[in-house]
């Protein structure tokens, strides 16, 4: 969630968006997932929308719902919403920063204003801390690694041309984890990216917009983890192992060296190749499938 810095009527929002109102005049307070959104928040849905209570909502379709545009792109019309708060200056900036003295960053190492650390950590030579990274207590970050950049998030307007998905998330690394050289981590949508504590990264890895890993879990080079993947604790991701967007991993699951997992995968379990097949199952852990 996003708060904005002042509220703002939702029909003076249609007037400026040129969009249809329908249901009652709210003030809408902030920026919000369809999930997770209350009587303040503005989201948008893409599916048809039969009963709702969780505020103003842009929809393709408005049966019963609370209130909120009537959009042929709703994905569209919620970036040009964005866009059009940030511009008239109603999103607030993220938390002020707080560095820990004990905290060791590389002169070479450029860290924004809203960027907060915690003790005994380390940046190495070259990264790049963006506003809205929020770090844990005993966190080694590689050289060149970029963490809190806006992830790779497109919708195509009706000129055919590709308009950016402003990302308002934040990272949120916890306690005792290390990453490595060469890595990138990008900043949540709405909602944020989240790594655990007790996580290990290798070089080269990345990982997109919110997704979550689960503690102590491994992530070996080259891995790449796309966007809104959960990722359960105690895993381990191969060597260039690529984990399709939306897909959810369970607890203790090993991927193989450079597997394709397209689908959720139950904990305990062994994959590996392309597409990813289970290779061994946990006779003792069936309890968590």
């Amino acid at each position: 969630m996003r708060k904005l810095t002042h509220s703002i009527s939702s029909r003076m929002l249609a007037n400026e968006l040129s969009l249809e109102h329908f249901g009652r005049n709210i003030d809408i307070t902030n920026i919000n997932t369809i999930f997770d959104a209350d009587l303040g928040s503005i989201a948008f849905s893409t599916d048809p929308i039969k009963k709702s209570n969780r505020g103003f909502v842009i929809a393709s379709f408005a049966d019963k719902c609370h209130s909120g545009l009537i959009s042929v792109n709703p994905r569209l019309d919620f970036i040009r919403t964005i866009n059009w708060l940030s511009n008239n200056n109603f999103i607030s900036d993220p938390d002020k920063g707080v560095i820990h003295p004990s905290t060791i960053i590389h002169s070479t190492a450029i860290v924004d204003k809203y960027v907060s650390i915690g003790r005994d950590s380390v940046i190495g030579p070259n990264c790049n801390l963006t506003n809205g990274v929020l770090l844990g207590s005993n966190v080694r970050v590689g050289a060149n690694t970029v963490i809190g950049h806006d992830g790779f998030g497109y919708e195509i307007d009706n000129n055919g041309i590709p308009i950016h998905f402003p990302h308002l998330g934040r990272v949120i690394i916890n306690n005792n984890v290390t990453i490595g050289n060469l890595c990138t981590v990008a900043r949540g949508t709405i909602k944020d990216t989240v790594i655990n504590s007790g996580i290990k990264i290798d070089d080269h890895a990345y990982i997109a917009h919110n997704v979550i890993v689960g503690s102590n879990t491994l992530l070996m080079s080259g891995s790449k983890i796309n966007g809104s993947v959960k990722i359960g604790h105690d895993c381990w991701i191969g060597t260039g192992a690529m984990i399709k967007e939306h897909v959810v991993v369970g607890n203790r699951v090993l991927i193989g060296m450079g597997s394709t997992v397209i689908d959720n995968v139950k904990s305990s379990l062994t994959i590996a190749g392309n597409p990813s097949k289970i290779i061994k199952q946990d006779e003792k852990d069936k309890k968590d499938e």
